[in-house]
């Protein structure tokens, strides 16, 4: 009901699922539910059990969108995250606090995403002063909320060394340990990626719905999601160097929000061509 520009056609499914018998929630008026994620629950009549599928995304799936954008989805039965979403969609239907409920391996807004964002950045920054290589690879649309952009500044000051590609706005730009740039091309890149990396330690990684801005974290749901499955991690890996390939076509943003444009290849092409489906 609250994207914009589509609120009308929107409403008309609202009430086309509500005659249908749906049961249908309303984000209240000071939040807008952003997240993107589905749960299949299967009721169980006998003893095979089939286990329930959570299905989470970094972009709508709308069937526009689909021709130009470019998003990330997961999709498992994974416990930990099909518990978080039950945990989320009882809070959703009955109007709870969704930060009185602890969570196992979701990130959300107005619950755990700004601290556990800001306290994986803290253990980084200690590493870092203890000698660890460190880094941090965060993709997004606009990267403008001041108390991330301080913390990430702090990181780079211990030595963290920080990609950030950044589709839109940005408050931070390339400097020492930090390299700020924005790829445009065939698509339009949506997906949000979080990569927190310390030697000898696995990395952490997410997919996300939310920008780093303020009203991701103020007035909306938004979510991050870990993804644990080796392959799937490795694909976004392969995502990531082609990200931070410095052969690839980009702007890197400068001091005072500059732009410069740095030819090279294009990623879409290159994607396109080399697409192979996860097995």
């Amino acid at each position: 009901i609250k994207s914009s520009y589509e609120e009308i056609y929107n409403y008309e499914l609202y009430t086309e699922f509500k005659s249908l018998g749906a049961d249908i929630i309303i984000s209240p008026y000071n939040c807008k539910y952003h997240a993107k994620w589905a749960l299949v629950m299967f009721h169980h009549n006998n003893t095979a059990r089939q286990q329930d599928i959570a299905l989470l995304s970094t972009g709508n799936w709308n069937e526009t969108h689909a021709r130009n954008y470019s998003d990330l989805t997961l999709i498992t039965v994974t416990t930990t995250i099909v518990s978080d979403l039950k945990k989320l969609y009882s809070a959703l239907k009955y109007g709870n606090d969704i930060s009185d409920r602890k969570l196992s391996s979701l990130l959300i807004s107005k619950a755990n995403l700004y601290t556990e964002l800001m306290s994986i950045i803290d253990n980084l920054i200690n590493k870092s002063h203890s000698g660890e290589k460190t880094s941090i690879f965060l993709k997004v649309n606009e990267l403008n909320f001041k108390p991330i952009i301080d913390k990430l500044l702090e990181a780079s000051r211990a030595g963290v060394k920080i990609d950030a590609c950044v589709r839109t706005s940005s408050l931070l730009y390339s400097q020492k340990n930090i390299s700020v740039f924005s790829i445009l091309g065939r698509f339009l890149e949506h997906s949000r990626i979080f990569c927190f990396y310390c030697e000898n330690e696995n990395p952490k990684l997410y997919l996300s719905s939310s920008d780093l801005k303020p009203k991701s974290f103020k007035r909306r749901q938004e979510m991050a999601f870990p993804i644990y499955d080796d392959t799937c991690r490795d694909y976004i890996f392969n995502l990531i160097d082609l990200y931070t390939n410095e052969s690839i076509s980009r702007f890197i943003i400068d001091k005072n929000s500059s732009l410069r444009y740095v030819k090279g290849l294009s990623l879409h092409n290159y994607l396109t061509k080399n697409h192979k489906e996860i097995e």
